[in-house]
């Protein structure tokens, strides 16, 4: 009981006989009553009022975007399939195709914020007129610089009201979780272009001391080093800004032979992320003709059952 008893006053007649279970009783009651009345007291009124939300866009043929996690190779006309193609911020160089942006590093911290500014404003004089988020943090960072905010997958978007809320920061469009459902996904109110990651090798971890250059010379952002499990499964690290690490999931999610499935979902766009393919064109061309995925892989959360 939360109640403390530090006095009792009472009146008993003489030879008075009262058994143990009786005064229990009263005892339990008389607290019985006092809970009920500090219940009364302190009884609120929550208004369940959800904010509400924008007018659905229409939608039209999702469109391909590539994010590439290293250098943009010569894509052979495929660029003209892609509405979207990231380049990573460090390291940018020039701005190959018209429709490229570029990805800012997945950690920003405060001492590092105005280094990477200067890095967009860098992008920007080259031709970049937007960038691709991975923290709630950059979307005004990018702002700052006057571009155009993008939202990856790493928000981890899961409602309709995660939409809502990055469309009032100012995202353009928003890539939803990988961890949702065909049904899930479908069902979303799409206030904004809504994207899906249909290819690439997700990031698993990222580690604040660099991997690489512990165990051998650092690749930088040129290369890729690989850690190895105890199965045999293979898990490539990048270094990313500064000397961060990315370690990347040992097969990719492929939807190539998944395109009807992938437009019930109903979405704007098919994120493809690429880190160390060297087939990059083909791997296109497959989602393009819907052939069969190719060597492991695996779907994603997309289609599991709900139990």
């Amino acid at each position: 009981t939360p109640f403390e008893v530090s006095k009792i006053n009472g009146e008993f007649n003489e030879g008075l006989f009262s058994p143990v279970s009786e005064i229990n009783g009263l005892r339990r009651t008389i607290f019985e009553d006092a809970e009920n009345v500090l219940k009364e007291k302190q009884n609120r009124v929550f208004e369940n009022k959800m904010p509400e939300l924008s007018e659905e866009i229409s939608r039209k043929k999702p469109c391909f975007n590539y994010h590439f996690l290293r250098e943009v190779p010569d894509l052979k006309g495929l660029e003209q399939k892609a509405k979207h193609i990231w380049a990573p911020l460090c390291g940018f160089k020039e701005k190959k195709y018209d429709n490229v942006g570029v990805s800012l590093p997945r950690i920003i911290t405060d001492s590092e914020k105005e280094q990477v500014k200067n890095m967009l404003l860098k992008a920007k004089e080259k031709g970049v007129t937007k960038a691709l988020c991975h923290t709630i943090g950059q979307i005004s960072l990018v702002k700052e610089v006057n571009l155009e905010p993008y939202v990856s997958f790493s928000f981890n978007v899961y409602n309709s009201y995660d939409i809502e809320f990055l469309k009032e920061l100012g995202a353009k469009e928003v890539t939803v979780s990988p961890e949702l459902s065909q049904r899930a996904i479908k069902f979303l109110k799409k206030t904004v272009p809504v994207n899906l990651v249909v290819y690439g090798k997700l990031p698993v971890m990222v580690t604040e001391n660099c991997i690489i250059k512990n165990a051998d010379k650092c690749v930088n952002y040129d290369g890729f080093y690989k850690l190895c499990d105890k199965t045999g499964a293979e898990f490539k690290v990048l270094c990313d800004y500064p000397h961060r690490n990315i370690i990347l999931n040992s097969v990719p999610i492929n939807l190539s032979d998944k395109k009807y499935e992938t437009e019930l979902m109903e979405v704007s766009g098919l994120d493809m992320i690429f880190s160390d393919e060297k087939n990059v064109c083909e791997i296109i061309k497959s989602y393009i003709n819907e052939d069969a995925p190719k060597g492991k892989f695996t779907r994603g959360l997309y289609f599991r059952k709900v139990q």
